[in-house]
């Protein structure tokens, strides 16, 4: 067992930017003499076919594999991610659920809703289907892999404002709570009085790059308009331990960046790693 564990995992697969990887594998380089980090192998040559509606199908459930059986071996109690695309939070996510049997909130920071089922999407991207996976309610053999399930009550949209009509559809009906950018901008700790609400202890926080505005960061993968500022994000992060345990991060969905831009994202990694494992990073 080991308290906590830094994963690499560039998939690109489900996007299929093949940038993704560059990118994760550009920030993972420039991080790699502070921090120790284990990487989950990526195939990085190949045609991605449709399969059981998914782009990338096989490739995707090879690598999720490999990612599952990471985590088990290391057996960690907090997980920060790097990544490649959304796709690639399922892994810990499902693990940090099983760990804390159930009592753990997710917070995903992200301008899409990344809640279709293979059924319902409408690009076949699997990086738009990660939430309704781990819900049990995606593609029946990725759903065995995983270790746990989440329940509806367990999710927190925060930042989302791109929606396809079936996302909008399920999130209303599942009752997710969705938090918009414009709160978000106005009352960051509105996050925090939401996870209250729910009476969960821990807490894992996906972020992709595109919940920030054009103007805060300028390689999301998959940018939309507007947004929250970068100032807004890392008071979200440095408050998260204030009265709930912090256990898994993700970020993801980024480009390779200039100097600027990898400043911003080592500064995200600083907020997330004093907030999971202080002192990891200096």
């Amino acid at each position: 067992m080991c308290k906590h564990l830094n994963l690499v995992f560039p998939q690109w697969q489900g996007g299929p930017k093949r940038q993704v990887y560059d990118g994760a594998m550009q920030l993972a380089e420039a991080l790699e003499n502070k921090l120790l980090m284990q990487r989950v192998p990526v195939d990085l040559n190949e045609e991605l076919e449709l399969e059981k509606n998914i782009i990338g199908y096989k490739s995707i459930v090879n690598q999720l594999r490999a990612a599952v059986e990471t985590l088990t071996d290391y057996n960690p109690e907090t997980i920060f991610t790097i990544g490649g695309n959304c796709s690639v939070s399922i892994a810990p996510i499902g693990y940090l659920n099983q760990r804390f049997n159930g009592d753990l909130v997710v917070v995903w920071l992200d301008a899409h809703g990344d809640i279709n089922s293979p059924e319902s999407s409408p690009s076949k991207l699997f990086t738009g289907m990660p939430i309704r996976q781990l819900l049990g309610e995606g593609d029946s053999e990725i759903d065995h892999m995983l270790p746990s399930k989440l329940k509806p009550d367990q999710i927190i949209l925060a930042g989302t404002r791109d929606l396809d009509l079936p996302e909008a559809e399920y999130i209303k009906m599942a009752g997710i709570k969705i938090i918009t950018p414009e709160v978000l901008e106005l009352s960051p700790e509105t996050v925090f009085h939401s996870i209250s609400s729910k009476g969960y202890t821990h807490v894992y926080v996906h972020i992709d790059t595109d919940v920030l505005t054009e103007t805060a960061f300028k390689f999301s993968a998959w940018p939309s308009k507007e947004g929250i500022t970068m100032k807004t994000l890392t008071e979200v992060l440095d408050n998260m331990n204030d009265k709930f345990r912090f256990v898994g991060a993700s970020l993801v969905e980024f480009l390779p960046c200039d100097a600027l831009g990898m400043t911003q994202l080592q500064l995200i990694c600083k907020k997330i790693l004093t907030g999971l494992t202080p002192n990891a990073i200096s």
